[in-house]
């Protein structure tokens, strides 16, 4: 997709809202900076001719969809308050809009958590909840025109939308090996909403997002079997190679997207996980670089000058157990050091507050007490390292990566309250 602006403007317009995030705030925030060198970690797209007369077909059925919604909506629960904002649709479902939405969103949020892959992200093919996802996360981030402010009337009713959609593609149970493309794509636009809607200053969208939304992403990545161990073939031919390699990562960064959103609701708000670390068994994302190839030649040749081969990088699971685990070595030490990033140890760090948090209720810190301190010291000792040699390459952290120790501390703090000395 091609920007309607320069570089140069998107930059001015990310600053307009440096110091706004609670827009995009509690979840979102994790991997949040708003700095002018924003896409210092993305490649940029090729140039692309602008689409907005083809798109604005797809725009206005997208229209269409959520206003006979809304008013099967409103019929169905007897609310004649709940109007359809016809004069607002007028601004915010635009082919001009949308570019200009999804543009941020791919060039303000996407370099902190690429959840999609950019290169093959369709705006006339992508499901109609994917791209409202997209579109309504990245008006937080455009500047404040009509059609970005205007988006936030919408909100509620395309979250409803779109777990209206994700509930049709679960029930239906696609096979991940043949039709599962389009129903991660349905996971990945409520994984958007739910962050994009847990950041706002209203306790009743909070507590419908953690109370209803979070329990039903949890239970539908379990359905489609997200979870379980992944199965990688091999092939000869580029491009299938390739297909297969964005298949599998768009798998892990989904479930390691829910895995973070649901330890940050233990972490800030001290609920019980819906997850547990032992059911999640794909390994943790590859490097960006890899995943934002552009095309199968950019893959090839980007695995073969990456440092760290994705068949080598452990799960969340297999992280945990070394951590706390008895065989602790400079050889194992070494290894993980070969393979992990830092952005693998903030995972690490909300798994092992997570299961701190639970041992804790579940009265048996006592029990852990001697595995809990081994991991916490563990993580201190790969943090130090892995940030000592990004500082010497002179590589800028981005958002709550840059607070790695501040997490790490409060998690040796939630350890010590319980009895245990880290």
């Amino acid at each position: 997709m091609q920007p309607s602006s320069n570089q140069a403007n998107h930059d001015a317009n990310s600053q307009l809202f440096e110091g706004d995030m609670a827009l995009f705030g509690i979840f979102s925030d994790l991997f949040m900076d708003t700095g002018t060198d924003i896409c210092a970690s993305t490649p940029t797209a090729p140039a692309r001719p602008q689409t907005a007369p083809i798109l604005q077909s797809r725009v206005d059925e997208l229209s269409s969809r959520l206003f006979s919604y809304s008013e099967t909506r409103r019929t169905v629960r007897l609310n004649q308050n709940d109007v359809f904002p016809v004069n607002a649709a007028k601004t915010v479902f635009t082919a001009e809009n949308f570019e200009e939405c999804a543009w941020a969103y791919f060039t303000v949020f996407h370099p902190q958590q690429p959840l999609l892959h950019w290169p093959t992200f369709d705006m006339h093919n992508a499901p109609l909840p994917l791209l409202l996802g997209v579109v309504f996360c990245g008006s937080v981030h455009c500047s404040p025109t009509d059609g970005a402010l205007s988006s936030r009337a919408f909100f509620d009713l395309g979250e409803e939308f779109i777990f209206e959609q994700l509930r049709d593609v679960v029930a239906a149970r696609p096979d991940l090996g043949t039709g599962g493309h389009r129903a991660l794509e349905h996971v990945q636009a409520a994984l958007l909403i739910v962050a994009l809607q847990s950041s706002f200053n209203s306790e009743a969208v909070r507590q419908r997002v953690r109370v209803s939304r979070h329990p039903e992403l949890t239970v539908a990545i379990r359905t489609l079997k997200l979870l379980r161990p992944m199965t990688t073939n091999s092939s000869h031919n580029k491009v299938t190679e390739w297909n297969a390699f964005i298949a599998e990562e768009s798998r892990v960064r989904i479930v390691h997207f829910m895995c973070v959103m649901d330890h940050m609701n233990t972490f800030f708000f001290n609920l019980l996980p819906n997850l547990a670390i032992g059911e999640i068994h794909p390994r943790l994302p590859c490097n960006d670089a890899l995943y934002d190839a552009w095309t199968p030649e950019d893959y090839e040749r980007s695995c073969t000058e990456s440092l760290r081969p994705v068949n080598q990088i452990p799960s969340i699971k297999q992280l945990v157990a070394f951590l706390m685990g008895e065989d602790w070595t400079g050889e194992k030490k070494n290894s993980l050091l070969n393979v992990l990033e830092l952005r693998h140890l903030m995972i690490c760090i909300f798994a092992l507050h997570s299961i701190i948090f639970v041992s804790r209720a579940a009265l048996l810190i006592s029990s852990s007490y001697n595995n809990l301190l081994h991991a916490t010291r563990r993580w201190k000792e790969l943090w130090d390292t892995l940030h000592a040699r990004r500082e010497g390459e002179h590589r800028r952290s981005l958002g709550f990566i840059r607070h790695g120790l501040e997490m790490w501390w409060v998690t040796c703090k939630s350890y010590r309250l319980t009895g245990g000395v880290a």
